[in-house]
């Protein structure tokens, strides 16, 4: 789709991970970045920052949702 992609994760080892994972293809590599940190610390440095917010296998784990909702309404163009 020709998308940058950020992924975000709280744990370093779990981020390290997937940067090992994405260095074998060549497309990935280019376009997909990650970084160990949490939607509530990228929402206060990417405000805006982003066309969407894909949360695959999180909802569930979290404690409050609407805070969850309104980091990823920050995040957001």
């Amino acid at each position: 789709l020709g998308a940058d992609v950020l992924g975000i994760d709280p744990v370093e080892d779990s981020v390290r991970t997937a940067e090992l994972h994405s260095s074998y293809d060549p497309d990935l590599r280019e376009r997909v970045r990650y970084q160990a940190c949490t939607l509530e610390e990228l929402a206060e440095e990417e405000v805006e920052g982003f066309h969407a917010v894909v949360a695959s296998e999180v909802v569930e784990h979290l404690a409050d949702l609407d805070a969850f909702a309104s980091c990823c309404q920050q995040v957001l163009k």
